[in-house]
């Protein structure tokens, strides 16, 4: 039997009520007046005659869409006005949980990415998402979605508002005071991870949680971004730069004392959040697949696909950490223009760069082993090359050197013949620096 599908009450809604004014806000400007034409396809389980229910499996239907649907959006918040307005009226008097305010707050969240780039102030949205934030708690004050979901719109909120409209030249003035506001956002993660933990709702801990810390990842690499020198075809010369500000020798931009981002280009706290909470994050999936007797490498699952994501997002993380003092070690050890080898790079002798280099990328494959998975080449290939990362900083001919290129050969060839030839290039190389060692 087929699920059913139903307007999810928009068209009547729609007949009932006008356009109505601006005082009304943000939410039903959102509405379009297509909503009365949309349907969503139910599961069995859902109550067909349970419009809260319905309105969940319709948010579910956009996140899961390979595509954002504004109309899909409008109507999403189309309903929530209409379910809200209803409930507080003494006919339909009914409570609405943690869960609904949440999916109206990320709704108006992800309606400003869509206004964006047609209006130059998406705060209105923003402020009404967190309004939504606000009365949830209200009701319920420790609910872990209403407070992930706090999280989760601060995190947009500060790319899309705020350093969409700085320029390098810009002051703290007519801005707030970023890091109080990640703050903010930390702290309102941190309380959601707590509660959910103590009362055991690990089923938290889903696709949706995880793009909340997808979130802050952008964000950062934005502002590692920002000021960045851009090339010459971009149309930026030697005197533009100067009177821009950029070094003479470096790819970024100095930017002032007074600059709103110069605080959070100097602190490595926010990185750091990020993959403490990520690899926690990672402990509480795996004990709901331990709890729930779910087989985590079982890519026909979701939480199989998001553990796979997770596990290949964190060693990435530790690689692209790695880069740094790898490159020292190579320059110093092998670099023979290099003088005064004696006095270091950043303060750390080869060794000293080495030894952090291999630990962090002993991390990095353990993770990428944990997102390996028997159906997909490209993940055999992503540990293959950080073995070949590791071979490389070990002593040439050493054992542990040549283990490494060993377990990187064995799944190289593996994934060679999985996909006819795709890592046919990486495997010579390879096999040719084995050879050439010998």
């Amino acid at each position: 039997m087929a699920p059913p599908k139903r307007p999810l009450g928009l068209g009547k809604s729609a007949q009932k009520k006008k356009q109505k004014t601006d005082e009304d806000g943000v939410a039903e400007s959102g509405s379009s007046a297509n909503a009365s034409e949309l349907t969503v396809e139910l599961n069995e389980e859902v109550d067909a005659d349970d419009e809260v229910s319905q309105l969940f499996a319709l948010w579910k239907t956009f996140l899961g869409a390979e595509k954002d649907n504004e109309l899909v959006l409008n109507g999403i918040i189309h309903e929530c006005d209409r379910l809200l307005r209803n409930s507080q009226t003494e006919k339909n008097k009914y409570k609405l949980n943690g869960e609904f305010h949440a999916i109206y707050a990320l709704a108006l969240n992800e309606l400003a990415f869509f206004h964006a780039a047609k209006e130059n102030d998406v705060k209105p949205y923003f402020d009404e998402a967190l309004e939504r934030i606000d009365l949830g708690l209200s009701h319920s004050k420790e609910d872990p979605r209403l407070l992930f979901s706090k999280a989760h719109i601060i995190f947009n909120r500060v790319p899309l508002e705020y350093i969409s409209k700085m320029t390098p030249e810009s002051s703290s003035e007519g801005y707030p005071n970023i890091l109080e506001v990640l703050d903010d956002a930390l702290k309102s993660y941190e309380a959601a991870q707590n509660e959910a933990i103590k009362t055991e709702r690990f089923e938290l801990f889903d696709q949706e949680t995880f793009r909340v810390l997808d979130s802050l990842d952008d964000l950062l690499s934005i502002i590692d971004d920002f000021g960045k020198k851009k090339s010459s075809d971009e149309g930026i010369d030697s005197e533009d730069e100067e009177e821009l500000g950029f070094d003479e020798d470096e790819d970024s931009l100095q930017l002032s004392e007074s600059h709103p981002l110069k605080p959070l280009g100097e602190s490595e706290k926010y990185d750091i959040w990020w993959r403490t909470q990520t690899i926690e994050f990672l402990k509480n999936l795996e004990k709901l697949a331990q709890k729930s007797d779910i087989i985590l490498k079982d890519s026909s699952l979701p939480i199989g696909n998001l553990h796979r994501d997770v596990c290949k997002k964190l060693g990435q993380s530790y690689l692209l950490e790695a880069e740094e003092p790898s490159a020292i070690f190579t320059t110093l050890e092998y670099d023979s223009d290099v003088e005064d080898k004696e006095d270091g790079i950043n303060g750390l002798q080869a060794d000293q760069a080495r030894d952090i280099a291999i630990q962090l990328v002993t991390e990095a494959i353990q993770y990428l082993e944990k997102a390996e998975y028997s159906d997909d080449p490209k993940s055999w290939a992503d540990v293959a090359e950080a073995y070949v990362t590791l071979g490389n900083l070990h002593s040439v001919d050493s054992r542990e050197q040549e283990d490494c290129y060993s377990k990187a050969e064995k799944r190289l060839q593996h994934a060679n013949k999985a996909t006819h030839g795709k890592y046919e290039h990486i495997l010579n190389n390879l096999l040719q620096k084995s050879y050439d060692d010998t």
